[in-house]
């Protein structure tokens, strides 16, 4: 979950790349062009969201404007058609973008690729059905895989990016509990049985202070009359783990 502004800012940063995908097209007719815009959108209404896609097709959508020539109005809608398959499909899932299989990828991708062949009729007839003879196939067998590989990277990023917050999140958590605590925590390399960390609680209760601990060995904490116990307990702690 990003703020507003956040997600402004990715809208436009997908804007910026959809024009430099429509910058280098294939053009098959003056005015009728081809490009990977549609992966971009309907990836981006998967991944992103609501208001990062809607400013993605503006400005997209905009630019193929600017572009002008016979098909300009057919790619504007190709636009907003792929971006809110993308949309959709990400509402259908109620949001749960994890855990997602190649075959969904490639089924999102196939169902935004065939809506932008039949988007291909609103062109004069014999223009559509001349495009469509010639890039139906191509776009039908190369397109959804593009998608549905675009896909799997943004999911494994997105899987990994979770990961890491929960990592931070549990790291976090067991350092409240652990200075939190009223008893005394103190952990210790199994190596030279030297203090790496100690809790507050420690601290307090002891009176030494956190330089005084930190790096010293375990035993310097106890009574010379239990320094043998100690040692035992230590040795025991190294080979199986338990106290």
């Amino acid at each position: 979950k990003k703020t507003s502004l956040n997600q402004v800012f990715t809208g436009i940063m997908l804007g910026v790349i959809g024009i430099a995908i429509m910058s280098n097209p294939w053009e098959f007719t003056p005015g009728v062009v081809f490009d990977t815009r549609s992966i971009l959108l309907c990836i981006t209404g998967f991944f992103f969201g609501t208001l990062p896609v809607a400013i993605t097709i503006l400005i997209t959508g905009c630019y193929r404007l600017f572009l002008g020539g016979a098909g300009a109005w057919t790619g504007v809608a190709v636009i907003v058609t792929s971006g809110l398959v993308g949309l959709a499909w990400r509402h259908k899932r109620k949001n749960r973008i994890r855990n997602i299989s190649m075959n969904e990828f490639y089924a999102l991708g196939m169902v935004v690729h065939i809506l932008m062949l039949l988007w291909m009729f609103t062109l004069p007839w014999t223009v559509a059905i001349s495009v469509l003879s010639k890039i139906a196939i191509p776009v039908l067998l190369i397109f959804p895989i593009g998608t549905a590989l675009i896909a799997q990277l943004m999911s494994n990023r997105h899987a990994n990016k979770l990961i890491k917050t929960k990592l931070k999140e549990s790291e976090e958590k067991f350092r409240t509990l652990y200075n939190s605590s009223p008893d005394m925590y103190v952990s210790v390399s199994p190596d030279d049985a030297g203090i790496v960390l100690c809790n507050e609680t420690l601290l307090r209760k002891t009176g030494y202070s956190r330089e005084e601990i930190i790096g010293s060995p375990i035993f310097k904490m106890y009574h010379d009359d239990c320094l043998d116990e100690v040692e035992k307990t230590f040795q025991q702690f190294v080979k199986t783990g338990v106290i």
